[in-house]
């Protein structure tokens, strides 16, 4: 269990729900394990006489694993959500761009039309696959490349074709800025001491949980059974949302192929 939390990227080769099915068994299977070696250590008689206290020291290690789980489950959920923006914003931009480049004169307006739906292409088709599989995006762009040079080389004959051009190199700027912003996102991951805090301080809840005596074993051992149960939920659902780009809650390169389509309808309007 804990490798699979530290190496996320070896769970998302399977359905979330397999995942979240296997982890939820380990965490009620440990909590089954913990409480009958507890039964057998010290019979329940035997710590029902430091019910109290020990109920004390549950409730400060359980709310403060609470409030430790609540935090990361936070930090993956603002992670997916900027993944999931920066990619929308990089489309958004592009898509601004391809209306700017349509309203240029040709040869520029084929050429750069050509280089910004090149770009979601390859955003599509070699980019997002690297990302869901957790390599590094390169930090160039060929198809970027290509479009920078035809904006630079340009000569304005008016005022208008200035204004255009200015309008595209402050476009592409932005451009890759959000791109950064998405290859950043795809790249970062919680650091491993995180998952060993986590996954020690659910530890410790479960041990002082079986620590309590109760008259039926039967009711503490469902009792600690849904308290493991529980955090592992929450535990699955950081691991699903802490790699935005991998796994079954992934954010799709949907708006690049929106785009690509808009970019590319100008040109196959054009006659020929």
């Amino acid at each position: 269990m804990l490798q699979a939390v530290m190496h996320p990227e070896t769970v998302y080769r399977y359905s979330i729900w397999a995942v979240a099915l296997s982890l939820g068994g380990c965490g009620v299977g440990a909590a089954l394990l913990i409480g009958v070696a507890m039964e057998r250590v010290l019979p329940a008689s035997t710590r029902q006489r430091d019910n109290a206290l020990t109920a004390a020291i549950l409730s400060i290690v359980g709310l403060t694993f609470g409030v430790l789980l609540a935090f990361v489950a936070m930090l993956a959920w603002e992670r997916f959500d900027a993944a999931e923006t920066a990619a929308s914003h990089e489309a958004a931009l592009l898509l601004d761009l391809g209306k700017v480049a349509a309203a240029m004169p040709d040869p520029e307006r084929t050429h750069l039309l050509g280089s910004l739906a090149a770009y979601a292409r390859a955003v599509r088709e070699l980019e997002w696959p690297d990302q869901a599989e957790g390599r590094a995006v390169p930090a160039g762009s060929p198809p970027l490349d290509r479009a920078d040079a035809v904006v630079i080389g340009m000569h304005p004959q008016d005022i208008g074709t200035g204004n255009l051009q200015a309008a595209l190199i402050a476009g592409l700027t932005r451009l890759r800025d959000a791109r950064n912003e998405r290859r950043a996102a795809a790249e970062s991951q919680f650091p491993p001491v995180i998952w060993v805090v986590v996954v020690a301080g659910g530890a410790a809840t479960l041990m002082c949980a079986a620590l309590l005596g109760t008259a039926s074993l039967r009711l503490h051992l469902a009792l600690t059974s849904l308290l493991s149960l529980s955090g592992v939920l929450v535990l699955v659902m950081i691991v699903a949302l802490g790699h935005p780009f991998q796994g079954d809650l992934r954010v799709t390169p949907k708006a690049f192929t929106e785009v690509e389509d808009a970019i590319g309808a100008p040109l196959r309007e054009a006659p020929p």
